[in-house]
């Protein structure tokens, strides 16, 4: 038996963490799922590399999504990056991209398949849903 999805969703609203239902539906009790609402706290569990991918909202308060890739190590951390953002962005999609996320989505436009999706293509092709 593997070891289960381990993803530390970073998001500072509740109303946001219906992403959480999205993750249970496609990957069941093959996940651990952690969620850190402040930027800070967060930047110390990603410092921990503990997760196979970081789920991590633009708009954190004081933190931006990408000052913690960027903050964390970016390309050159273990762990899957994903940005998630209210708003589609050409420019921060870029940002995103240099700073080491592996994938950009637009929460308006996520479904449970898009993000399962996202999550296999960044984690790689030992992962199963």
């Amino acid at each position: 038996m593997s070891d289960p999805l381990s993803i530390l969703l970073i998001d500072d609203s509740e109303e946001d963490y219906f992403t959480k239902r999205f993750l249970v539906e496609s990957f069941g009790t093959g996940l651990k799922l952690d969620w850190h609402s402040e930027g800070g706290e967060a930047l110390e569990a990603i410092r921990q590399q503990s997760h196979d991918a970081y789920l991590i909202d633009q708009n954190l308060g004081q933190y931006t999504g990408l000052q913690l890739i960027r903050d964390s190590g970016g390309k050159s951390h273990p762990g899957a990056f994903i940005l998630l953002t209210g708003q589609d962005s050409p420019e921060i999609d870029m940002e995103a991209m240099q700073a080491g996320a592996v994938d950009y989505l637009v929460k308006g436009e996520i479904t449970g398949p898009l993000l399962a999706r996202a999550i296999r293509h960044a984690i790689g092709p030992g992962l199963s849903t």
